[in-house]
């Protein structure tokens, strides 16, 4: 199947500074190189559907190439978030 790296930078947590492979049914940390390039705050904003991979690459907050972009559009689905703001 498909897969991607992604290289995360966390100023606040540097244990999870590190390049992760991506599938849809899986992800692995990996010691790789090339792909996307993003901070974990981004990389959580997608995850959790904020904003797509594509809106993030073209404002310059996402790095890689367009077709590696692209493919991280495939591989994180398109689903409404839940997220319970009451304690």
């Amino acid at each position: 199947g498909e897969s991607l790296t992604l290289n995360v930078e966390d100023a606040f947590l540097p244990d999870n500074n590190g390049s992760y492979t991506l599938t849809r049914q899986n992800v692995q940390r990996e010691d790789g190189e090339n792909a996307i390039h993003c901070s974990i705050q981004i990389v959580t904003a997608m995850l959790l559907g904020f904003k797509r991979p594509q809106e993030y690459y073209e404002a310059g907050l996402l790095h890689g190439s367009y077709e590696t972009v692209m493919l991280l559009e495939k591989i994180i689905p398109i689903r409404q978030t839940f997220f319970a703001d009451f304690y």
